[in-house]
Parts: structure tokens; C-alpha cells; sequence
């Protein structure tokens, strides 16, 4: 039923998936190629931000990278969530049982029977409001701290950037999340003012 390849870690995914990951929550971009469950893909992609976390940590940044992980899990939790319902209105057959656990992982308790089912999915929907709330919220944080880049023209700026400092193209396509974490670290070293180098006391 599903028969697929994904990338399960910042080893194997690309960081041009990564992008697109981080800006749309969507999370189809783990896939490869072939169907995986969506509840695969979810808990995937926290443990991949759960993995870039550590291997990115900085503590002048921790905080926001803490932020940009909430904004991550809200908007994977937000796509997740309507992307399941569209297609549970849409049909989905033999599939609904299936569709309907991803709903309840999510926290979602309603009953999801065939007489309730349209009532219950405009719930679902309602109260997803809540989530993208709180995800206003912690956006809105993000935007005060400095950081990992919040649109997609950030991220592509700072691979032009990096590709500078390298001397090469970085193509995004062909490194893994690992890989330009790796990149960024030694750009960030070699650009990091030593002590005494501004002229301060």
C-alpha cells in the first residue's frame, strides 16, 4: 500500500529539500520517490530538526534556534493536519481509518464516524486555528532575533555568501543538511572577529 524511499536524517536529505521544508511545513519533501505514510513523514521531519538542532547548536543562538524548532513542528502539525482532512473530503475509501489515526496523533479526539465525519473534520479545522495562533506567535519571535533565515531568498543569499567565501557554487541540490551545516560552521569561524580585532577595548 505504501512503498516508498524517504530521507530519514540531515545525513541523506538534501538541503535543498530542507529548504523548501522549512518554508512551505510540507513535508512531501521527504519523499524520494514512491508513497510514505504521513505519520512517517512527520515524526521524520521533527527528528531531522531535532538533529539539526544539535548539530547546528551555538549558544548565542540557541535561543533562536529553539524558536525556529517550534516554528517548524507548529507548520508541520498545520500542513499535516489540512492536508488530511482535504483528502479525507475529497474520498479516500478503504484508506479512512488510516487517514483518521494521523488525526488523532495530532491530538484530535472527535468521534470521525460517517455521521459525524463532516462535522467532526470542520472542528478539526476550527480548532487548528489555535495552532496557527501560536505559530503567528513564535514567527513573530523569530523575526526579533537574528539567526537562521526566515524566507527562502534568505536562504538562497546566504548560500551566494557562503559560495563567495568557498570560491565554488554550493548548490544546494548536491550537499546534504549535514554537509552545509558543516560548510557553515567553518564560514562562520573564519568570519567570527578574534579578540581585540575591532578596535575596542
Amino acid at each position: 500500500m505504501y512503498s516508498g524511499k524517504y530521507y530519514k536524517d540531515c545525513d541523506s536529505l538534501p538541503y535543498y529539500n530542507f529548504i523548501k521544508l522549512a518554508i512551505t511545513g510540507d513535508v512531501k519533501w521527504l519523499v524520494d520517490w514512491g508513497r510514505v505514510h504521513m505519520t512517517t513523514l512527520t515524526d521524520t521531519w521533527q527528528s531531522i530538526q531535532n538533529e539539526y538542532s544539535e548539530l547546528s547548536k551555538d549558544e548565542h543562538a540557541q535561543g533562536h534556534l529553539d524558536t525556529l524548532k517550534e516554528v517548524y513542528e507548529l507548520n508541520g502539525r498545520i500542513v499535516a493536519i489540512e492536508h488530511t482532512v482535504a483528502a479525507i473530503k475529497r474520498g479516500v475509501g478503504s484508506l479512512l481509518p488510516e487517514f483518521i489515526e494521523v488525526l488523532r496523533n495530532q491530538g484530535f479526539r472527535y468521534k470521525y464516524l460517517p455521521e459525524t465525519l463532516e462535522r467532526d473534520l470542520q472542528l478539526t479545522i476550527t480548532q487548528t486555528k489555535t495552532l496557527k495562533i501560536q505559530l503567528d506567535s513564535k514567527e513573530a519571535e523569530l523575526q526579533a532575533t537574528q539567526g537562521q533565515p526566515a524566507t527562502e531568498q534568505d536562504y538562497y543569499d546566504q548560500l551566494t555568501v557562503m559560495s563567495n567565501f568557498y570560491h565554488y557554487d554550493i548548490n544546494p541540490r548536491l550537499i546534504t543538511v549535514r554537509e552545509f551545516i558543516s560548510k557553515l560552521a567553518i564560514f562562520k569561524q573564519a568570519n567570527t572577529p578574534k579578540n581585540g580585532s575591532t578596535g575596542e577595548d
